[in-house]
């Protein structure tokens, strides 16, 4: 997927709500933008948003001096989800389609997103869940991929979802490996967030190389490559994942749309919830 034009104002909304979450006064805030403005011109459009993004996360470091701005957020956002844990897992018990319920979990566990403009409510989907449909739900050919499944792959996507994921993989019941970004990427899980999530106890957690909120396969390990090709059952969560992996074949996308661009790419609205075999 490459950038649109449409994706500029969201790379100002990212750094200007980042900043000032951070705390820096609105004087050196708009001096960022200013930067941001100037660095458009080496932005390279044929690329995904995700490649972009190190321009925004560049001028934030230098300002805040922080390597990763999304610490706290990250610890807060796990323990927000492990909180819910009890209630997921009773959902899924209760379900007469467990591994649908889980997928659905995981799907909407993708809401705790920082890096995008939209604000969440994470306790308002979860009393509205078992009434939240996918719009594109490719849940026949999943079933007969797993049916036939050794192991599994979840390339993942923000910390706290990291949680919902958890709940999948232990609804799945299959080995697996759980891949995570190689350095600090928004509010994307690096390996300590998958741990926090208890994810090390359902999976073996790798590193994919990536240092962008995005797997753009070029960038990643040899573990990763080795890892993607070897899993029987591949799900990417996740719109950055989508981006990046959107031309690779044999995967699961489990996301929630949340911008006009990815939903169009995806024929769905805005807000939907998605499984799309590619």
């Amino acid at each position: 997927m490459k950038t649109h034009v449409q994706c500029i104002p969201c790379y100002f909304n990212q750094l200007i709500v980042t900043a000032t979450r951070c705390g820096l006064p609105e004087s050196e805030v708009v001096q960022m933008c200013v930067e941001l403005g100037h660095a458009l011109a080496e932005f390279d459009f044929s690329r995904t948003p995700a490649e972009n993004s190190p321009f925004v996360s560049a001028i934030i470091r230098q300002h805040t001096g922080e390597y990763d701005n999304f610490v706290s957020i990250k610890e807060k956002s796990t323990a927000m989800a492990l909180q819910a844990y009890p209630l997921l897992k009773d959902l899924v018990a209760k379900s007469h389609d467990p591994i649908a319920m889980a997928l659905r979990i995981a799907a909407v566990g993708n809401i705790i997103d920082f890096g995008v403009p939209r604000s969440f409510d994470l306790d308002a989907e979860l009393r509205r869940i078992d009434s939240l449909d996918f719009a594109v739900f490719d849940y026949d050919a999943f079933q007969d991929v797993l049916g036939r499944a050794e192991n599994v792959l979840i390339i993942g996507d923000n910390a706290g979802e990291t949680v919902f994921d958890r709940v999948l993989l232990e609804a799945l019941g299959k080995p697996a490996v759980y891949a995570v970004r190689s350095a600090p990427a928004l509010n994307d899980a690096l390996a300590w967030d998958a741990v926090q999530a208890g994810l090390d106890q359902v999976a073996t957690i790798i590193e994919s190389g990536s240092t962008i909120p995005s797997t753009v396969l070029a960038q990643t390990t040899q573990e990763f490559r080795d890892a993607l090709e070897h899993a029987d059952l591949v799900i990417s969560k996740g719109q950055g994942n989508f981006e990046g992996l959107s031309d690779t074949t044999d995967i699961f996308f489990l996301l929630k749309a949340k911008c006009e661009q990815v939903a169009r790419e995806l024929g769905v609205r805005v807000g939907d919830l998605i499984l799309k075999r590619f």
